[in-house]
């Protein structure tokens, strides 16, 4: 159900897809690089917020973010994407800090996932201390007292009529 005005959509995968050549599968870089303004239906959509007076009273910040979260539910119903706001400023921060130059703060640095096969060798071999979230679980109980029950017990249904009766 594409018109004339549509870009040529090519499905290489479920989720990647081109607009208007373009082969990159990121689909946040797809979303920044469409032309909404040429878009008609979208620019009808657009008219149609517009005219319900949902920008009235607003500041620029918050016509920006409407206008954003207009443009985000028109590309994700297009293109069956599921992309959110948060994902799009956050490809934006780091375009920016790169072409700015800034210096990214230091990632902490997660353990990779292991394989199945290099999780059996490091066993096999005993270095389980080189397994990443590897807890050492103590194979003995809890050594401190019990702690006495606070609840009340629960009372059957047939007993919560003589309870009532017996209070009444």
């Amino acid at each position: 159900m594409m018109d004339a005005a549509s870009p040529p959509l090519s499905l290489t995968h479920p989720t990647s897809f081109r607009i208007h050549g373009m082969a990159d599968s990121n689909v946040t870089q797809q979303f920044l690089a469409y032309d909404f303004d040429r878009d008609e239906v979208y620019q009808q959509g657009l008219a149609g917020i517009i005219a319900g007076g949902a920008l009235n009273e607003k500041s620029d910040a918050e016509k920006a973010d409407v206008l954003r979260r207009a443009q985000l539910f028109y590309f994700n119903r297009k293109f069956s994407q599921s992309l959110n706001l948060e994902d799009v400023k956050l490809y934006e921060e780091k375009i920016s800090q790169q072409d700015t130059g800034s210096p990214e703060e230091p990632a902490t640095e997660e353990p990779r996932t292991l394989t199945f096969a290099e999780l059996k060798e490091l066993i096999e071999q005993g270095k389980t201390d080189q397994i990443p979230n590897n807890r050492v679980i103590p194979n003995d109980l809890n050594p401190a007292n019990p702690s006495q029950s606070m609840a009340s017990l629960r009372r059957k249904p047939w007993e919560t009529d003589q309870v009532t009766e017996e209070t009444a």
